[in-house]
């Protein structure tokens, strides 16, 4: 019986700044790298033959670290169409400061 196993991206400088990061370009943190190595370890018994991730950096970095000590012969797919929702305008502005300005 094959597994499936979902995740999202590690905690990015953006999610720490309450920043809206859309399709922008935003790495991983010290708590994120943390965060998926730790889903790496959870993972390590278990076998992966495929992996997909989006065109995001932040996407590519978590796989990277996820994978990276546990499972080496991997067939990664990157796939722009699994990337997270597109902000638009808002894209890059301060979530905190929109609230403050538009309640």
């Amino acid at each position: 019986m094959a597994k499936v196993f979902i995740f999202r991206h590690g905690e990015t400088f953006d999610n720490k700044d309450h920043i809206f990061s859309g399709w922008r370009q935003v790495d991983l943190d010290e708590a994120g790298v943390e965060e998926v190595k730790r889903i790496g370890k959870e993972l390590k018994n278990e076998k992966v033959t495929k992996a997909y991730q989006s065109d995001l950096i932040r996407s590519k970095h978590t796989l990277k670290f996820v994978l990276d000590s546990f499972h080496q012969q991997v067939e990664v797919i990157t796939d722009p169409r699994i990337k997270e929702r597109d902000y638009g305008n808002l894209t890059g502005l301060s979530k905190d400061e929109l609230e403050k300005q538009k309640p």
